[in-house]
């Protein structure tokens, strides 16, 4: 196969054959053009106008809405900053943990609200980890992509859309904030905006959530200290390219966001301890955890 690919690389040929070979893919592949852009808004829009049977196997969508109406929310990313006595000082938070947070399970008894993974790599480590059962990652509901055609138990499936950036992420070219969309409808579904902690704050919002604090998003993907525990299976090392390149997009990601939540009256913080996103309004962790205690107190 290498030969013949050596071949084809010296002809006219093969400029035209792998356009061709990218065009079917990017148009019949499951994370293709078909399924973004004519099955997913085609299928979100029956969801909410309840048409079943697309309606009735995302009813618990529905069923969350606004249950946290005005409340504050934490998402805990996975950053090197991430301490395990900030998680533990949530225990009474709602929160929302992500992707390889349940690595921290054996070195702590808390265990957040909600638990959003979406990548269907991430999602394969966690079902051999926890051999099918997920349901225990978190205290309320756990969520992954609908994509995947395996069905875990005690798993919640949000309908996700990956937008034509996807397949652009490692050119040189990172504008691609026109093809960024939002929807505050989780019921119609997510659209990727580059992060997973994009999905949480759509999960945040939904649940009626209205002061979301952003923990362990350092966005620093240089060096050799990326995550708070060993993400393991689930990623792989970057090369300095492939770091630079994700940054890149994960910060236009979140200047979208930003724009988004502040349009629908939703305040997004970054309460992270250093790092490098400012894309968010900064505040002190300390002093959000101090605030709620001198509430209570007076």
């Amino acid at each position: 196969m290498k030969t013949i690919k050596k071949i084809l690389k010296k002809t006219f040929l093969y400029k035209p054959l792998l356009g061709i070979k990218n065009g079917i893919i990017h148009t019949f592949y499951p994370f293709g053009y078909i399924r973004n852009y004519v099955l997913f808004p085609i299928a979100g829009f029956l969801r909410i106008n309840h048409i079943p049977p697309f309606y009735n196997q995302y009813k618990y969508i529905d069923d969350i809405r606004d249950k946290y109406k005005g409340k504050r929310c934490f998402i805990i990313a996975t950053g090197p900053s991430l301490r395990m006595q900030d998680v533990e000082r949530l225990e009474n938070e709602i929160t929302i943990g992500m992707n390889s947070f349940y690595r921290i399970y054996d070195k702590t008894q808390f265990r957040p609200t909600f638990y959003v993974t979406l990548d269907p790599d991430v999602q394969s480590a966690l079902w051999k980890n926890y051999h099918g059962n997920v349901g225990g990652l978190a205290k309320e509901m756990v969520f992954m992509n609908s994509i995947v055609k395996e069905r875990a138990k005690g798993v919640n499936y949000l309908p996700y859309c990956y937008q034509n950036h996807w397949f652009k992420i490692f050119t040189k070219d990172f504008d691609y904030a026109k093809n960024l969309k939002f929807t505050k409808d989780l019921l119609f579904g997510i659209y990727d905006k580059y992060t997973i902690t994009n999905a949480a704050i759509d999960l945040a919002i939904h649940l009626g959530c209205k002061e979301i604090y952003l923990i362990g998003v350092d966005c620093n993907y240089s060096g050799p200290t990326q995550y708070f525990v060993n993400p393991g299976s689930g990623t792989h090392d970057m090369n300095q390219y492939e770091a630079y390149c994700t940054q890149k997009a994960m910060m236009t990601g979140y200047r979208f966001m930003e724009q988004e939540t502040k349009k629908i009256g939703v305040k997004v913080y970054n309460a992270t301890r250093g790092g490098m996103l400012e894309e968010f309004e900064r505040i002190d962790f300390d002093e959000v955890i101090a605030r709620k205690m001198m509430n209570q107190e007076s």
